[in-house]
C-alpha cells in the first residue's frame, strides 16, 4: 500500500472504524484511541497489506484494540452519549434508535461485534470470521443469538411502554 492509498484509506474508514468502536466502548475518547491504534498497525504493516484488503486489516486490527482495551481497563461502557437525533429524524425513528442501542447493551461481547460487522458493516459471514477468529457457522450461530436476544429485549420494552 502507498502512502497515498492508506491516506485514502484513512478517509474512507475513519468514521466506520470510530462507530464500531464507539458502539463497543461508549466512550468517545477511548473509541478514538481504538482507531487510532488501528490504523497504527495499519500504517506499521502498509507494506505488506494491500489496498483492497485495507479495509479489513482495519476493522480486524480495531477488533484486537477493542480486546486490548477490555483486558487493561476491565470494563466496559459508561462513556457519554453520542448525540444521534437531528432536526429531521421523527420522534419515532429516533426511539426506535435509542431502543436498538439500549438493548445492544446486553449482548455478550462477542455477539455485539459480530452484529455490527454483518448488519452496520456489512461484512459477509467468511470475512467476519476472519477477523474474530471465529469459524463461518460460530459468527452465523453468534448473529442468530444476538438478534433472537434483541428481539427479545425490544419485545419486553414495548410491552413495558404500552402497559
Amino acid at each position: 500500500m502507498t502512502q497515498q492509498e492508506y491516506h485514502i484509506t484513512v478517509d474512507a474508514y475513519a468514521d466506520r472504524l470510530y462507530r464500531f468502536a464507539y458502539s463497543r466502548l461508549r466512550c468517545a475518547s477511548d473509541a478514538k484511541d481504538v482507531v487510532q491504534s488501528a490504523f497504527i498497525r495499519l500504517w506499521q504493516r502498509h507494506a505488506d497489506v494491500s489496498y483492497e484488503s485495507a479495509r479489513s486489516y482495519l476493522f480486524s486490527a480495531a477488533h484486537s484494540a477493542l480486546i486490548d482495551w477490555v483486558r487493561t481497563h476491565k470494563r466496559y461502557g459508561g462513556g457519554e452519549p453520542l448525540p444521534q437525533q437531528t432536526a429531521t429524524d421523527d420522534a419515532a425513528a429516533y426511539e426506535a434508535r435509542q431502543s436498538i442501542e439500549h438493548g445492544m447493551q446486553y449482548l455478550s461481547d462477542i455477539q455485539r461485534t459480530v452484529l455490527l460487522l454483518r448488519d452496520y458493516e456489512g461484512y459477509p459471514y467468511a470475512n467476519i470470521a476472519r477477523m474474530t477468529d471465529l469459524t463461518e457457522s460460530q459468527v452465523k450461530v453468534y448473529i442468530f443469538r444476538a438478534r433472537k436476544n434483541l428481539r427479545k429485549h425490544l419485545e419486553a420494552e414495548a410491552k413495558t411502554r404500552n402497559a
